[in-house]
């Protein structure tokens, strides 16, 4: 994350949200190495929907005298705040991340870092009369489709909307296989929008994918 920071302008107090924190276990690290050991001045924000996993976590944060850090019992598409600069979603299910990335769109964040979990909603779409049926015939593979075009769409609107992306492997296979992370960093330069919602609409006519929730949240 440290790499990452270094690329957007914290000389005043960063407002942090992660999206879906559940037992808080990347809201505390990050937190406590953001400010303790790299000294940014930061608010961190913990959104979860499960109350029980919210009031644990305010009590830890009490506890270690993180004054910064709280949690809050929300349902993420209901979030709302006047000003977010970092967006954080790890492992947010299915449609979840795609509400995450869009918070982070809607509230013009400095980053969005996230870290995609399964990907029904496309898979559910992809037809089986796409030009690419050979590819998608065996479950294994189409899964494995659905998540680079899941991800892949998502990471266009995000460049579309002025964000540089990269996306990358953020830990080993033997670890886990949803170690894909996607990270956008806000150059509020909106180029080629035309370009890309054509190269979106290419990818979902090629695989007969009918929508993709981040695009229809985006409109």
């Amino acid at each position: 994350m440290s790499h990452w920071f270094e690329k957007i302008d914290h000389s005043t107090k960063l407002n942090i949200v992660d999206m879906g924190s559940g037992k808080g276990y990347l809201t505390f690290a990050l937190y406590d190495y953001l400010k303790n050991q790299l000294r940014i001045n930061v608010s961190v924000t913990g959104v979860e929907l499960r109350e029980n996993l919210v009031d644990l976590c305010n009590e830890i944060s009490l506890d270690c005298d993180f004054n910064d850090l709280q949690f809050i019992s929300k349902d993420i598409r209901d979030f709302s705040a006047e000003e977010i600069d970092v967006i954080i979603a790890l492992h947010a299910c299915d449609t979840a991340t795609d509400l995450a990335i869009y918070k982070g769109i809607n509230a013009n964040a400095k980053l969005i870092v996230c870290a995609p979990c399964c990907h029904k909603q496309v898979r559910k779409d992809m037809g089986s009369k796409s030009q690419f049926k050979a590819l998608t015939k065996h479950g294994v593979f189409e899964e494995r489709q659905a998540e680079m075009l899941t991800d892949t769409i998502r990471s266009l609107l995000m460049e579309r909307e002025g964000f540089k992306t990269k996306v990358f492997e953020f830990i080993s296979n033997e670890h886990t296989r949803k170690n894909v992370m996607m990270v956008g960093h806000n150059t509020n330069s909106k180029k080629n929008r035309a370009k890309i919602n054509d190269e979106v609409k290419q990818l979902k006519d090629s695989f007969n994918i009918q929508r993709h929730e981040l695009e229809d949240l985006l409109s």
